[in-house]
């Protein structure tokens, strides 16, 4: 196993294993819920980590989150590409989480104009 991403939201964590697991690359969360227990711990000491089943595909699955988190994958003006309401944040069409708030994707308006 070997870690491969961790942050202090464990929504953002679920949303990169969402990722890794839509390219068929097993991982797994640990540390989940880990902050509200922490004590003496350091903050980052208890961030949601995601750890990776298959080390040899540790090249891949960086690339994966690249792209998902920094790449963002698409151009912010692309066909589909969608703001979220609470916090503001640019995403791709192929996100239906925002990966900085955790928020859904809100329903598209459908119905018919009179």
């Amino acid at each position: 196993m070997y870690r491969i991403f961790s942050a202090p939201e464990a929504a953002t964590v679920y949303i990169a294993k969402q990722a890794l697991e839509n390219h068929g690359i097993e991982s797994i969360v640990q540390n989940d819920g880990l902050q509200q227990a922490a004590g003496d711990l350091a903050p980052i000491n208890a961030w949601a980590e995601l750890w990776i089943l298959d080390e040899s595909r540790l090249t891949e699955a960086s690339a994966v989150l690249r792209d998902a988190f920094e790449n963002r994958g698409e151009d912010e003006n692309s066909l589909g590409a969608w703001q979220c309401e609470s916090c503001g944040e640019k995403l791709p069409p192929s996100f239906d989480v925002c990966w900085k708030c955790g928020d859904n994707r809100p329903e598209p308006i459908t119905g018919t104009i009179s």
